[in-house]
């Protein structure tokens, strides 16, 4: 090492070059270094949900869930697959095991599900596919247009903002969301129907039959080619009426306007609601790309809104930012920013009382060099700026000038025993150059072990290795190459030599304290050496009982979690009796939304509601409509003042939010508060699941357990979150098909509760096109002539010999729980 470190020293402009460049090149790659909240990472799982509308859970569950389950039995490294069936929903999630070519499963899940699609019932919608990552349930920010226009109003002007913030650099994707799903619904007088002899059947075909838009091929003559197509699809209410239905005997037309009592463009029925501070709204969730940075992003998107705002406030819409990465990522900036200053305060002040500014400047300037270079490593690996790193940096800032320290300090040890400058950084950096390596590999392979955890969670925590490897790195570096450089040419060497403190006449005031009170010490320990061996193996014995303890659970006596108690955004989860609406549980969260405002800014930033789902521990979706949730953000730590909380702790705050939103709850309606803990998604701190090839089996232990779970006293104090996933009986009426009289009509079961489910809930029969886009066409039944489900009984839907035939012939109707599975 004398060597290398000699060559350096003589190369003067060499090493200054080094630092300026390195320094410059590190400012520029800390602009241009992916900034975010948490890296995306896969969690190794797959949600597949399927669409089949009307169906209830236990149909869901039958002809749908199974037989995807089914198709994924060979399917290998798979750990877990977990299934919950709604009314009309199917939702599959599929884990694979850790460490796996997870790209190539996702790929073959795919193909294995899509081949059993003709399996699976008639009118079911295609399979979506969502891998869960980080960008699942974390958005670099949320664009929200809120005010009392309409959800098509709303979303047009979402749509136009959608086109400029696609062209943000960095930007991976936009997803609109709260958009209602447009279509176009005629409504078939019963009454009329009866009277002219048609049937609901009738009036489907005729229209089947007319609305057609096809390719008819191609043609060609002198003249050139060109591309034949039939479109008839209707474009307007009048084409609609104009339908023929059939031609009475004396050649007198029957028309569909004949038997419709009305055609509008209206809305489906939606899944979910979404409303932000208590005004519905529509949403654009911006995913970032694995280069882009949350920062620059938001603020190009802060740009974009601004020259809308005035445009969008004549309109009475405004434009609230929801979920806000910059929020957390300025928070543990500003907390690294803090540790670095005291850490660069702390470090010049103490060196300065034992070896003067020169020294201390000197080790201080390798603070931020290491940190500058540290960033090029980073930007060079393809590594970002995230929560985790941060945490990494603040964990290492104090470790970083303990090279230069001892190095330094050697130096100047030397020059006290008289040793001429250049001859003492020589020696002294030489000296200590191998210890110096040694306790710095000593150091990184303290945090390697933290890259062998598998999962997600390992993937995570692989990034505070990395950093911290990365910085000791740049701090060795600038020990050994840049520093001794320094300590020889930079201004106020001379003056260093002819020191008195250097040379031995003056020793400073402090360090004969502390020389004093160490001999002290030693001269103690060295005369009771059996009694400080044994004080020191008692305190290592105490330390372990009590992480043992702690670890075990046996006596909690240190709080074993795996990120500390802090979060930056709550939520505020809501379930009601089943068979509420969803307009219903909408009233609810208003409520809740209102309950949270009144805190002020000081206490919210923003309120996001969404009706119809809300998101577990898992990460995963749980679907409705007597469910929601309040997804409230807080403000930034340095605006936050929380009432009966002078050091506004969260978790205190988190127990009067709790209070707050109490009387919400009771009438069946439970309200849950929960934090979004920082750090990996870890999910529920213990989950407990029951399985079973028994069904009803698996349902009655599990609710012995869920029963032994709340009374069990040692534990209901300390379970703040409980919840469980069991199916709650809903209110189904269930038809039931007289089969002989069926048979008598030429009707299979099927025909017939496809015929019954057309009147009760309508049928799609083909597209209506709009000015702007396809919209789906539904045919129904005056819902004015339908007060109940027994009506739709009286009906006619089929044509026989002596008249219309009603479903009341060969149906039966009675009421049934049927719950979500």
């Amino acid at each position: 090492m004398r060597r290398f470190i000699e060559f350096f020293l003589s190369q003067k402009v060499l090493v200054n070059l080094l630092f300026l460049l390195l320094m410059v090149v590190g400012v520029v790659a800390l602009h241009e270094l992916p900034v975010e909240r948490y890296p995306n990472v896969s969690m190794g799982k797959v949600m597949v949900t399927t669409f089949l509308p009307g169906a209830a859970p236990t149909d869901i569950e039958a002809l749908v869930t199974r037989e995807i389950e089914k198709s994924l039995d060979d399917l290998e490294e798979v750990e877990f697959i977990k299934s919950t069936s709604y009314r009309g929903r199917s939702s599959i999630m599929v884990k694979f095991v850790d460490g796996v070519d997870f790209t190539e499963l996702y790929k073959e899940l795919r193909l294995k599900v899509l081949g059993i699609m003709p399996n699976l019932p008639r009118g079911i919608e295609p399979p979506e596919f969502q891998e869960v990552d980080v960008n699942y349930w974390l958005p670099v920010v949320t664009v929200n247009l809120v005010g009392d226009r309409s959800n098509r109003t709303l979303t047009l002007m979402a749509e136009e903002l959608k086109l400029l913030i696609k062209r943000i650099k960095g930007v991976e994707n936009v997803r609109l969301t709260g958009e209602l799903v447009r279509e176009f619904h005629i409504f078939i007088d019963p009454v009329r129907l009866e009277i002219l002899g048609l049937t609901f059947e009738d009036v489907a075909t005729a229209i089947k039959e007319t609305n057609l838009s096809i390719p008819a091929g191609d043609y060609e003559n002198e003249n050139g080619e060109f591309v034949v197509v039939v479109d008839e699809l209707f474009r307007s209410r009048a084409d609609i009426e104009k339908t023929i239905i059939r031609l009475d005997g004396d050649g007198a037309p029957v028309s569909i306007g004949d038997v419709m009592s009305g055609a509008e463009i209206t809305y489906r029925d939606p899944l979910y609601l979404s409303a932000v501070n208590g005004q519905d709204s529509v949403g654009l969730k911006v995913v970032k790309s694995d280069g882009g940075s949350a920062l620059k992003i938001v603020a190009e998107i802060e740009e974009i809104v601004a020259g809308f705002r005035d445009r969008l406030a004549r309109e009475g819409v405004k434009i609230i930012l929801t979920q806000d990465q910059r929020i957390h990522l300025d928070d543990s900036i500003t907390t690294l920013g803090l540790n670095l200053t005291c850490g660069i305060i702390l470090v010049t002040f103490i060196i300065w009382l034992f070896m003067g500014w020169r020294n201390a400047l000197l080790t201080t300037v390798g603070i931020p060099f290491s940190f500058l270079c540290t960033m090029i490593i980073m930007y060079v690996t393809d590594n970002s700026l995230n929560e985790i790193t941060l945490f990494a940096f603040v964990l290492v800032s104090g470790i970083i000038v303990d090279d230069a320290i001892v190095v330094i300090e050697n130096i100047y040890r030397r020059l006290q025993e008289g040793e001429e400058l250049r001859v003492a950084v020589l020696n002294g950096a030489s000296e200590v150059a191998l210890p110096v390596i040694a306790a710095t590999s000593t150091t990184v392979a303290a945090f390697l072990p933290m890259l062998i955890m598998s999962g997600s969670t390992g993937e995570f925590f692989a990034y505070i290795p990395k950093a911290v490897s990365f910085a000791i790195a740049a701090s060795l570096f600038e020990c050994l190459v840049i520093l001794p450089g320094h300590i020889l040419n930079w201004p106020g060497a001379r003056k260093l030599t002819t020191s008195g403190y250097v040379s031995g006449k003056r020793e400073r005031p402090l360090m004969i304290r502390v020389r004093r009170l160490n001999e002290r010490i030693v001269a103690l320990t060295l005369r009771f050496r059996f009694s400080s061996l044994m004080i020191v193996a008692a305190l290592f014995c105490t330390s372990m009982v009590v992480l043992y303890l702690s670890m075990t659970g046996i006596v909690p006596l240190i709080k074993v979690k795996f990120f500390p108690d802090d979060y930056t955004l709550y939520y505020v989860e809501f379930k009601g009796p089943q068979g509420t609406s969803l307009l219903e549980t909408k009233k609810h969260l208003q409520a809740g939304s209102k309950v949270i405002l009144d805190g002020g800014p000081e206490q919210v930033s923003s309120v996001m509601a969404q009706t119809g789902f809300y998101i577990n521990e898992d990460y995963q979706p749980v679907w409705g409509n007597n469910v929601g949730h309040l997804a409230v953000t807080l403000p930034a730590r340095r605006l936050q003042k929380f009432p009966d909380n002078p050091d506004n702790d969260p978790m205190l705050f988190l127990k009067y939010v709790r209070k707050l939103v109490a009387p919400l709850a009771g009438d069946g309606w439970d309200v849950l508060v929960r934090a979004e803990q920082d750090g990996p998604p870890a999910g529920k701190d213990i989950n407990v699941r029951v399985v079973g090839a028994d069904e009803k089996s698996v349902q009655r232990l599990a609710m012995v357990l869920d029963d032994f779970l709340r009374r069990d006293s040692r534990l209901e104090p300390e379970l703040n979150e409980f919840s469980s996933n069991q199916g709650e009986p809903g209110r189904v009426y269930r038809l039931k098909v007289d089969k002989l009289k069926a048979a008598e009509y030429n009707l299979s079961e099927a025909q017939v509760a496809y015929l019954a489910g057309s009147v009760l809930d309508g049928r799609y029969i083909g597209k209506f096109r709009a000015r702007d886009e396809d919209l789906d066409l539904k045919l129904r039944v005056d819902p004015a002539y339908l007060k109940g489900p027994s009506d739709a009984l009286k009906l006619p839907v089929l044509s026989g010999p002596a008249g219309g035939l009603k479903p009341g012939s060969w149906l039966r109707y009675h009421r049934i729980s049927n719950p979500v599975i």
